[in-house]
């Protein structure tokens, strides 16, 4: 028998410093800012990839040949109320990538 995985969603309008309406997910031991709202069905590929960003890390999945950023994740240590403020204050980019013949 599968275990399941235990998620809640977090009800952003509860809080105040709400820029866009995007999901965050709780899991037992983090949060999921979604950038990309089911992401899970939206990709064919499943493999995805996380790029630690001092206390947080970038989530990416590889869409051909190119990266997307579908969510953010945060430590279980973080505040929902950090989590919004941080999301207000900081920004992700992804500049792509080229390569020349020498």
């Amino acid at each position: 028998m599968k275990d399941e995985l235990r998620v809640n969603i977090v009800k952003l309008n509860n809080y105040k410093s709400v820029r866009k309406m995007e999901e965050l997910r709780e899991y037992p031991d983090c949060y999921e800012y979604c950038i990309v709202p089911n992401y899970e069905d939206k990709f064919a590929g499943s493999h995805t990839e996380c790029i630690q960003m001092d206390e947080c890390f970038a989530n990416l999945i590889k869409n051909g040949d190119h990266y997307v950023l579908i969510a953010i994740i945060f430590s279980h240590e973080w505040k929902v109320q950090d989590i919004l403020e941080w999301l207000e204050n900081y920004e992700i980019t992804l500049h792509p990538t080229y390569c020349h013949s020498i």
